[in-house]
């Protein structure tokens, strides 16, 4: 399909750029490659490198002279650098996070194949439409005690049964993303919202694999 298009254009006279870029390369805490394509007919691109070639970093040049729109406070600051996720989390309950925790039976089963982030980490990997409901490649969750995971990870290998792989496990407080922090990781505005009657596993389907609006 790619080639398709690519060939197409270019019999039609247009210039492209390829670009593979990730969300966390543009000072949002999240991981997602995505395959992106320009093209014009005025074949000048302020950006190398050639049609075919995959463009890997974000290009720099002066946005003020190529459009108005890009101007505004999009770009009054070339700071890139990525904001911690504390800053995306809400305030929750001792109730609210009982819905979100995750279960006795995830712990045990898919406890190594976490992604598991803190509250100061960085970045988080994609999320998508199946979160909460698959769990290998579905995005990160969120460990809300201080404890030392990697000495959590040691003890677990000296745990002889299921009950003790789970008491142990339960002191790292796992948890889901709510649908509201995945929206403000993926840049959503303060104010997005979503309609009173939407269930969880709804929000999280609608903000799968989204693309990041900032």
């Amino acid at each position: 399909t790619r080639q398709l298009l690519v060939q197409t254009l270019s019999s039609c006279g247009y210039g492209y750029r390829e670009l593979l870029l990730s969300p966390n390369q543009l000072n949002v805490s999240n991981s997602r490659l995505r395959y992106y394509l320009i093209a014009k007919l005025d074949k000048t691109f302020h950006f190398s490198p050639n049609d075919g070639e995959f463009v890997t970093t974000l290009p720099e040049f002066n946005a003020k002279n190529l459009c108005p729109f890009c101007a505004k406070s999009l770009f009054k600051t070339n700071d890139l650098s990525l904001r911690p996720i504390q800053e995306c989390l809400v305030p929750l309950s001792d109730k609210q996070i009982q819905n979100y925790l995750l279960s006795d039976k995830i712990l045990v089963k898919y406890f190594m194949i976490l992604d598991i982030v803190k509250s100061d980490s960085m970045n988080t990997n994609c999320f998508t439409k199946s979160y909460s409901h698959r769990i290998e490649g579905t995005g990160s969750v969120l460990q809300t005690t201080d404890h030392d995971i990697q000495v959590i990870c040691q003890q677990l290998n000296e745990c002889q049964t299921d009950e003790q792989k789970i008491c142990l496990l339960r002191t790292l407080r796992l948890r889901f993303f709510t649908p509201k922090e995945i929206a403000n990781l993926m840049s959503f505005p303060p104010h997005f919202d979503f309609p009173e009657d939407y269930t969880i596993k709804q929000k999280y389907r609608l903000l799968g694999n989204s693309v990041n609006v900032k």
